[in-house]
């Protein structure tokens, strides 16, 4: 076996689908097919970015391992392989938290034949007996919102522990077989035989309950649809010498802006300054093919937040959540947003507690911030992420909630402002801008 370990000196990067590694004055180049397996690991040092490191498995038994305190890893990682490969960003949050010497794998060759549709990143549940304990899993279920997977014990809420669908494969990869049960359906195994019985309508008695019912599908899953299929049809007209702007503007989970929550403040005379016009049409333009230029270009980039409303939905959703950790506000005060039955933290425990520990799992997030929304860099994990720690934060609720506020168009980039339905205590007069690329900029809230 050939093993890298790469020095301060030495440099790693992916160029053209290619990894390409400077170790002691030898250059080593492979394909990204040669990838077997990337691995996590942690010290009992942690969580200290000198702490932790990552192992890359290569074909013809080589290894090449850095460590995360390298100025390489973070743009190798998430830059590079996050790119190339479908990555366990989850596992890489939690080993960024993890105190205890462990291997994460957050990537193996065979990932790419996910059994389950939800798609590997979807946050499931399990419990500590199988999570930490190790007890082998008995009952799975296909609940109406997500996945169980138990050991077959009567549990208390304070046992429960949010995973991703691939960390289930991790721990049993015969879970695989029960991908296809459908909504409703469980599978319980027989501790004397070790067989697995199947069976149907968890919920007979449920009246609430029907998997042919359209309204079973959770309200983010809805508003996520309705972001993805109902697009944005904008129209300028210039009337007495003055742009006026109607239609529709649609944000995903920010909401959808019509008609006057849409504004074009500039005169026509300012617009004719702008850099997309200057750039794009002769100085003698007429004002009729600037009012058709700007329909053209404000629809174009309505239509490209369409085709990636995803990854504006988890931008959205990453700034929210920063704000909720920086200003330690305590959504258990409210009725509505707090689910106290999916709090697997202490009762007692203080909210400034609760968000130390989330933070720091949260914090390989933080390259996210200001990168492109145009899906040159994947985001959609990051829900799941985010579902997956805070369990007890009716996100679905919060969302419902958005107070729409207005739409800006300007020269190069559309802005936003929103809040929320109670008592604007997590958005206040949200605001970013949307540049060409889709990043946010410019974000502040309160």
């Amino acid at each position: 076996m050939r093993t890298f370990d790469l020095s301060n000196e030495d440099s790693l990067i992916v160029k053209d689908n290619k990894i390409v590694a400077n170790v002691g004055g030898q250059e080593l180049v492979f394909d990204i097919e040669a990838v077997n397996k990337l691995v996590v690991y942690t010290t009992c040092m942690g969580p200290l970015s000198d702490d932790m490191g990552m192992i890359i498995h290569l074909s013809g038994d080589t290894t090449i391992s850095i460590m995360s305190g390298h100025e390489c890893y973070e743009n190798f990682l998430f830059d590079g392989l996050g790119k190339a490969l479908p990555i366990d960003h989850k596992k890489i949050i939690e080993a960024s938290g993890c105190t205890e010497p462990e291997m994460f794998v957050i990537y193996k060759k065979d990932s790419y034949d996910f059994p389950f549709a939800d798609g590997p990143h979807a946050v499931c549940m399990t419990c500590c007996h199988v999570l930490e304990e190790h007890n082998p899993i008995r009952f799975v279920f296909h609940d109406k919102d997500s996945w169980q997977f138990l050991c077959g014990e009567v549990h208390e809420t304070v046992d429960a522990r949010m995973v991703s669908l691939n960390e289930i494969l991790y721990i049993d990869d015969n879970m695989k077989f029960f991908a296809n049960l459908e909504c409703g359906d469980y599978a319980e195994m027989d501790e004397e035989t070790g067989e697995w019985m199947i069976a149907h309508d968890y919920y007979p008695e449920d009246e609430e309950y029907d998997e042919d019912e359209e309204d079973d599908e959770p309200s983010s899953e809805k508003a996520h649809r309705t972001a993805s299929s109902c697009g944005s049809k904008l129209e300028i007209t210039l009337e007495d010498g003055e742009v006026k702007v109607s239609g529709s503007l649609n944000l995903g989970y920010i909401g959808v802006f019509a008609d006057e929550q849409i504004e074009l403040d500039d005169t026509l005379e300012e617009i004719r300054e702008w850099d997309i016009v200057t750039e794009n049409l002769d100085e003698d333009c007429t004002d009729e093919e600037i009012i058709e230029f700007l329909n053209q270009y404000f629809n174009s980039f309505a239509d490209r937040i369409t085709q990636n409303i995803e990854n504006i939905n988890n931008t959205f959703l990453l700034y929210v959540f920063d704000d909720m950790i920086n200003t330690e506000f305590d959504f258990r005060e409210i009725d509505e947003l707090y689910i106290e039955e999916k709090n697997f933290y202490s009762s007692e425990m203080d909210i400034s507690e609760i968000y130390k520990v989330s933070g720091q799992a949260l914090s390989p997030l933080a390259p996210y911030f200001e990168t492109p929304n145009d899906g040159s860099v994947p985001k959609g994990h990051l829900e799941a992420v985010f579902r997956g720690c805070f369990p007890m934060f009716d996100l679905d609720c919060l969302i419902e909630s958005i107070e729409l506020e207005c739409i800006g168009l300007s020269d190069g980039s559309i802005s936003f402002q929103c809040s929320d339905g109670f008592d604007n205590v997590i958005l206040c007069g949200a605001y970013a801008e949307l540049d060409e690329d889709l990043s946010f900029s410019d974000w502040h809230n309160f």
